[in-house]
């Protein structure tokens, strides 16, 4: 019910799939955010992600990283480079990505439990929660429409450089088709999720590297050996090195698997379809799904309609598949010195399955592996110290709603 509060039906996570703008969303995707397109977008990642490593060198005690997502996804998706760290329009997106945190999470507001309860007045004692969904519905709008308004404007202009709003717009019929409105929400929706769901997921993954390696300095010294070795040390990481890095590649695997965003992972399941209600089936986190069809499982029928949950975590740290599954041990995707593909790979379960797969999965993966491979060319990072200088001894904490983020910090970057 919060969802329908918020006006967020048309986003592309909280649709059925039987929804034709599911699929048309899902289209648009395709045409902007396919693997074969990506490097489209490589200069975009590497002037920010530069960008970020100069923050972070002038003021190395501040946390920059949601910033620097949020410029490499307004620009990919709006061709808008943002000069700020405070550009409004990052700042816009933030509040929708809070409030996604919040609305998803089952038992966050009792108008999802009864929700006859949305047609109390908002200014009523109690009704709290519509003003807090009014004030985010604002927000929402704000964040998809002004940076749509401000690169059509500049389209008109010639003064917009390709992104996938480019790629896409020509769909937009004429203001007077009578589509027009339908066609353009609909885009409105997808640029806006293109770029919510990229900022929060994938700050989340950075945050659990860098205390990774706060945790695990041996770990960090032999990716730092691996990318000396490979690239050298009078030039920062780039995309042409990946195939030769292949600690790094297995260290970025690990953090995906070791403490995942989303603990109940992506929630979009291949025969499984969003369900937005009743919330308290869901447990602690995610989203829950319904059977498409009749299913069996380990000797189980499980009749259509059946609401489910798929827990990646469970299946990620199984210890009859990863040894010592809560700790973080990169070799074991490594085999006789080349990366181990015989391992599950938790990206098969972080990102979802089949036609609910999370279809930015591609642009997430390039920006966390320049993003590390940058940061740990370039800094030492370590654990945050107490009161007397002395290092303080990590226990993993997080804190969240739909995703988890790290609790403890802030680590020293050292250059």
């Amino acid at each position: 019910m919060m969802i329908e509060l918020l006006d967020w039906g048309h986003m592309l996570g909280l649709m059925e799939s039987s929804n034709p703008w599911w699929k048309r969303q899902r289209k648009f995707f395709h045409q902007t955010y396919t693997a074969s397109i990506i490097p489209e977008y490589q200069p975009i990642i590497r002037r920010h992600v530069h960008r970020l490593l100069g923050d972070l060198l002038s003021t190395p005690g501040h946390q920059y990283s949601h910033s620097a997502l949020g410029a490499i996804l307004l620009n990919i998706a709006y061709g808008f480079d943002p000069k700020s760290k405070d550009d409004p329009y990052i700042a816009e997106a933030l509040k929708v990505t809070y409030a996604f945190q919040v609305a998803v999470l089952p038992g966050a507001f009792l108008v999802d439990h009864i929700p006859l309860l949305k047609y109390v007045p908002a200014w009523m004692p109690g009704a709290g929660f519509k003003r807090w969904a009014e004030y985010y519905r604002k927000a929402t709008h704000n964040a998809q429409n002004r940076p749509f308004d401000f690169s059509m404007d500049g389209m008109k202009r010639n003064e917009v450089q390709p992104c996938a709003m480019t790629k896409v717009v020509e769909s937009l019929p004429g203001s007077d088709d009578p589509k027009y409105a339908e066609v353009k929400d609909n885009l409105l929706s997808f640029l806006g999720v293109s770029y919510f769901a990229g900022v929060d997921s994938t700050n989340g993954v950075l945050s659990k590297f860098i205390m990774a390696m706060a945790m695990y300095p041996e770990i960090q010294e032999k990716a730092q050996a691996e990318l000396d070795r490979v690239i050298g040390t009078d030039r920062l990481p780039d995309f042409g090195d990946r195939e030769d890095l292949i600690y790094l590649k297995a260290l970025i695997i690990e953090t995906m698997r070791w403490h995942q965003v989303l603990p109940l992972g992506i929630l979009h399941i291949g025969l499984y379809e969003l369900v937005l209600t009743p919330t308290w089936v869901c447990g602690t986190t995610g989203l829950p799904q319904k059977l498409m069809e009749d299913d069996y499982y380990d000797g189980y029928f499980i009749p259509k309609g059946t609401i489910v949950i798929g827990n990646a975590w469970a299946v990620l740290h199984d210890p009859k598949i990863f040894e010592n599954p809560m700790e973080f041990i990169p070799e074991r995707y490594i085999k006789n010195g080349i990366f181990n593909n015989d391992l599950v790979n938790p990206l098969e379960f972080d990102f979802g399955f089949g036609r609910r797969v999370c279809p930015g999965r591609d642009l997430a993966m390039e920006i966390l592996y320049l993003a590390i491979a940058s940061l740990l060319s370039m800094f030492e990072i370590s654990p945050p110290k107490d009161a007397t200088g002395t290092p303080i001894k990590i226990q993993p904490s997080f804190i969240g709603g739909a995703l988890a983020y790290v609790l403890v910090g802030p680590f020293a970057l050292n250059a």
